[in-house]
């Protein structure tokens, strides 16, 4: 199902699409583009890229707080699950604000990459792993080293529904 919303953008709200804008909503897997597209070109790059993307990216506000996000939740796991991985409890001993260079960040880069790595290899559903996999995957669209799939149908249903 295939729905057009009203963005409610009300002062109120905050509402980063400005007035009169819309949006469309779609899952992707199986709906737009196939499962195998997913599993099998989006997921791998995504973990082939990690290191690359957290290195070169560590200190701008958007990986920053991907990254201290991870934290947190390893901290929350930690305290309310006790089989929690031992790569978890290790990124759960980080602080907040991670550490801007030398050693320490080193550490913590590797600590958080191993259990990113661990959380892929198992197709978690972890929602810190999952908002840093979509900034990956954007930047790659924008560099063009990936290339989307689409049904054929997509296109002339996009077109009809926000005409």
């Amino acid at each position: 199902v295939v729905k057009v919303a009203q963005r409610n953008t009300s002062k109120k709200t905050g509402s980063k699409l400005g007035d009169g804008k819309r949006v469309l909503l779609l899952d992707i897997e199986g709906t737009i583009t196939s499962i195998s597209f997913v599993a099998d070109e989006l997921f791998p790059y995504a973990s082939k890229e990690l290191h690359h993307h957290v290195d070169s990216l560590w200190s701008e506000p958007e990986c920053k707080e991907d990254l201290e996000f991870i934290v947190a939740e390893c901290k929350q796991i930690k305290d309310n699950d006790s089989t929690a991985s031992p790569e978890c409890l290790k990124v759960a001993k980080l602080s907040i604000p991670l550490p801007t260079g030398g050693k320490a960040k080193d550490q913590a880069m590797a600590a958080i990459e191993s259990y990113l790595q661990q959380l892929m290899r198992q197709n978690a559903k972890v929602t810190g792993l999952k908002r840093l996999q979509g900034h990956i995957w954007r930047k790659a669209y924008e560099a063009c080293k990936i290339k989307g799939h689409l049904y054929g149908d997509v296109v002339p249903v996009r077109v009809c529904l926000i005409a």
